[in-house]
């Protein structure tokens, strides 16, 4: 719970002939078989042949997880804000629309692999393809002309080192005791909306209900007060996390941030640093930190707060 007098706080068919019964009949209608005895469809029959045994290496690991969490609980568990189970967030993900440039297929993979193991979690980034960065660098730069400016940012591109623990803690708490949520998270932050309701309780940010949401507004969080007791917030990472998303959808390697990773954190330090982080460059702003980098206990706690189901 957090208080608004903390000191960290700044100012497929096939079809056999049909033998037809007037063949059985006698020579009365001996003429019959200069007709068609096979029907006639128009178009094309759909192949119904289809696989039913696992063939590759990948297949087969990919069964097993799935079966796995399965027989373990966590494919049917409810735990959500909404009550939605996993497997419901994860159907979702992949029968209906994703945001311009996912792969529901690749996000499906990677959520599943996550929610069956937590620890794969990371918060290393992925390096900038040469086909990016003119675009990231225009982001980062607000399209300077400045051949120093941009040389500096690529530069600091190609060194990054990330200061997203704190997000990628809440990240792997978050898959490890709710997974449930966790896809509902994945789920929405891969939306067209790329963003993520949830009803809290304004008690789990602060006693008093006008500190609760003094401290939504202080971290200029989209919500809607339902009452005096409930709220419903929007959380979202920043604007530039898509590019970052579709990098590593394509670009991972070995040790490097998952898409859905890249989605989370984001959201994460998004939250924490009030609104004001950027996937790009790893730096943030914001009212209660002169620091450029990571949140400050204050906010983590905060982003928590609004985060962690068990709080709310």
């Amino acid at each position: 719970m957090l208080s608004v007098y903390s000191n960290s706080v700044i100012p497929n068919y096939n079809v056999s002939s049909v033998k037809s019964d007037r063949q059985t009949q006698g020579t009365a209608y001996s003429n019959y078989n200069t007709y068609s005895t096979s029907p006639s469809f128009r178009g094309s029959t759909p192949d119904v042949s289809f696989r039913t045994s696992l063939s590759t290496k990948e297949e087969k690991n990919e069964y097993k997880t799935l079966n796995m969490v399965l027989k373990n609980g966590t494919l049917l568990k409810d735990g959500s804000n909404d009550k939605s189970t996993t497997l419901e967030n994860l159907y979702k993900m992949v029968t209906t629309p994703r945001a311009e440039g996912m792969n529901p297929d690749v996000l499906l993979k990677h959520t599943l692999k996550t929610i069956a193991n937590p620890h794969i979690i990371t918060q290393r980034f992925g390096d900038i393809p040469q086909e990016y960065k003119p675009e990231v660098i225009d982001r980062i730069t607000n399209k300077s002309k400045n051949l120093i400016d941009r040389k500096v940012v690529d530069y600091e591109l190609d060194e990054m080192f990330s200061g997203c623990c704190v997000a990628a803690s809440e990240e792997f708490n978050l898959a490890s005791r709710n997974p449930a949520e966790f896809a509902r998270f994945a789920e929405g932050l891969t939306s067209p909306r790329m963003a993520v309701d949830k009803t809290i309780k304004l008690d789990s940010l602060s006693e008093k209900t006008l500190d609760a949401i003094w401290l939504l507004d202080a971290f200029e969080i989209p919500y809607e007060a339902k009452d005096f007791k409930n709220a419903k917030i929007t959380l979202a990472p920043d604007k530039n996390a898509i590019i970052r998303e579709q990098i590593q959808e394509k670009y991972q390697d070995n040790l490097e941030r998952s898409p859905i990773d890249v989605l989370m954190q984001s959201t994460f330090m998004n939250v924490g640093s009030q609104q004001s982080y950027n996937t790009l460059n790893d730096k943030r702003g914001g009212k209660f930190s002169n620091e450029d980098r990571g949140l400050i206990d204050f906010e983590k706690t905060f982003m928590e707060s609004v985060v962690d189901l068990s709080k709310s």
